[in-house]
């Protein structure tokens, strides 16, 4: 059921562990964008988070929020790219990203 991104994607990943100062609600967007692009989970096969998980369920409703609104994988993928060049502008990165990622 996992699907494989392609090499943007893959490098965009990486390169969010560097972001600087990004919001947590860009954070759910690129948990959400990555879940959806790499397949990994189905929605309704996954148990909800407890009670006191409220980043857990913070997680959960941005991905139910988007594969609500029909985001595919491929639109994730894209999306997931986008948006971290977007944070990556806005707020940069750590001075210990590596050089491959810059």
């Amino acid at each position: 059921m996992a699907r494989t991104p392609g090499p943007a994607f893959e490098k965009a990943y990486k390169k969010a562990t560097y972001l600087q100062n990004a919001s947590n609600d860009d954070m759910l967007d690129l948990y959400a964008y990555a879940v959806i692009a790499r397949a990994e989970k189905d929605l309704a096969s996954t148990p909800k988070p407890g009670m006191f998980d409220l980043a857990g369920k913070a997680k959960r409703n941005k991905w139910e929020k988007y594969v609500n609104e029909g985001v595919k994988p491929a639109d994730a993928e894209k999306a997931y790219v986008a948006k971290v060049d977007e944070l990556v502008s806005k707020h940069g990165l750590k001075d210990t990203v590596p050089a491959e990622l810059k």
